[in-house]
């Protein structure tokens, strides 16, 4: 993760396996996440961050038919990126 956000586990907060917010509860969760965002990095950082916040990881998945470890959520070329491991591979 980036050094701008913050250590993101100090308030980390965490969703149970198979939980599921109402759009009026996601809605709510990412108007706090840009509140004081000036531009659309700061948005994108303070949506990461509410990922990894309310996002529990490691979880399994499956990318590209792949099954894969989802092992943490970053910020990579202007995108919220999952980092993944499969195998012995990242």
């Amino acid at each position: 993760m980036t050094g701008e956000r913050g250590p993101a586990t100090a308030r980390r907060r965490t969703v149970e396996p198979g939980a599921r917010h109402t759009k009026a509860q996601f809605d709510a969760l990412v108007a706090e996440a840009i509140v004081e965002a000036n531009n659309e990095d700061e948005q994108l950082t303070g949506l990461c961050t509410l990922t990894e916040e309310h996002l529990a990881v490691p979880f399994e998945s499956v990318a590209l038919g792949i099954p894969v470890k989802v092992v943490r959520i970053d910020l990579a070329d202007g995108a919220i990126v999952a980092v993944c491991a499969a195998d012995r591979q990242r």
